[in-house]
């Protein structure tokens, strides 16, 4: 893990979703709690709460719990060469940030983004492919960024949407984002406190069902269905 390059990762924590943070950054503390990579916590006012002891992990509080302004708040923060988030809700590989950071380090793209293709809702732990009918052929969840655009444009003040607004704004002014298919290093995760919420009928024209595939960690799967019912109760 020692020579991983140098990426920050930024999530953002609120009290009614505690148990998937918590459930979260236990999954960044296996993938990279040796070292290396660097985990951002980003709380709103009176949001504080106890998060696993974890070695390279930092919070930050932002000026006010809008979640663009704690985005903002933490991609500023963050010291990584290279930025990324992480939701508390989805699954991300131990693969995932490596893969993202390369073309940027190498200097062949700005923006990296993952197209999305499996999502799991729970905590009933039914799995969906997605058809591809969203505004961006990726899931903003994903994004990783050169960390010297993290002050070049200021996020749009709107939720859901602010990362993929932003993201806008970056590629009008000459960022070049490159979207790589999510393959096994991604999955979305869908319950009841999803910021962008979904009647059955648009969710029927945005995913179809699928088999669960025989790859995801059946240990991750059973963790992040629990932390689901937890915020769900």
């Amino acid at each position: 893990m020692a020579d991983r390059p140098n990426i920050s990762c930024v999530m953002l924590a609120t009290p009614k979703r505690a148990a998937l943070a918590r459930t979260a950054i236990e999954r960044w503390r296996r993938d990279y709690g040796e070292g290396g990579v660097e985990l951002v916590v980003v709380f709103g006012p009176g949001e504080a709460f106890d998060l696993p002891d974890v070695p390279g992990l930092v919070t930050v509080m932002a000026r006010d719990a809008r979640v663009p302004t704690k985005y903002e708040s933490g991609f500023v923060c963050a010291s990584g060469c290279v930025v990324a988030k992480i939701d508390d809700d989805d699954w991300y590989s131990p693969d995932r940030l490596a893969r993202q950071a390369a073309p940027i380090l190498a200097g062949a793209a700005d923006i990296v983004s993952l197209r999305e293709d499996l999502a799991v809702r729970l905590p009933d732990c039914s799995w969906w492919r997605s058809r591809h009918h969203h505004a961006h052929n990726y899931l903003d969840a994903t994004t990783a960024v050169r960390r010297e655009l993290v002050g070049a444009a200021r996020w749009p003040q709107r939720t859901p949407g602010e990362t993929s607004g932003w993201v806008d704004v970056l590629v009008r002014q000459g960022s070049r984002h490159l979207v790589l298919e999510a393959g096994r290093d991604f999955v979305y995760g869908r319950h009841s406190r999803n910021t962008w919420r979904l009647n059955e009928r648009a969710w029927a024209q945005v995913f179809e069902t699928v088999e669960a595939p025989d790859w995801f960690p059946p240990g991750d799967l059973n963790a992040m269905a629990a932390a689901a019912a937890a915020v769900e109760g």
